[in-house]
């Protein structure tokens, strides 16, 4: 009955709270995934750019996010971070075009801003060479001022 509601039901283990850990994971990824998505339709909106051009071209692109969660998920596993696909530092270059970006077209900095200074904070650890997915290195405590 459950499978039939939910739909992709997957067991999350023996362990108590195994799928409430797994659920607040998810809502994290989330939670950034609906961020990310309205900050970008801010640009868009600024640019005069269609939002429906925008969606499409992210469903376009989700395949290579589900192929990058599960790079990154067996980067973390095995704590291979030498050899990136894309280093740190080009992502952190990448995020600091993306705060300017936000500055010139006077809409608000903060997500870009708290992006930029997590790989920051990765990057000022010695870690901008490695794989982006080091920055879980540096997510153990509070990291932003």
């Amino acid at each position: 009955m459950l499978r039939s509601l939910v739909g992709t039901l997957e067991h999350a283990g023996e362990e108590i709270g195994a799928a409430c850990a797994l659920c607040a994971a998810v809502l994290s990824y989330m939670a950034g995934h609906w961020i990310g998505f309205v900050h970008g339709a801010r640009i868009c909106q600024a640019e005069g750019l269609k939002l429906s051009d925008f969606g499409e071209a992210l469903a376009a692109f989700a395949p290579g996010l589900g192929q990058d969660a599960r790079h990154m998920a067996r980067v973390i596993d095995t704590g291979h971070y030498a050899h990136p696909e894309t280093s740190l530092t080009t992502v952190a270059n990448d995020i600091a075009r993306l705060v300017q970006v936000s500055r010139e077209d006077e809409l608000s900095s903060t997500w870009p801003r708290f992006a930029s200074g997590l790989f920051r904070q990765a990057i000022d650890a010695g870690l901008g060479a490695e794989e982006t997915a080091a920055v879980f290195k540096v997510l153990h405590e509070e990291v932003m001022p």
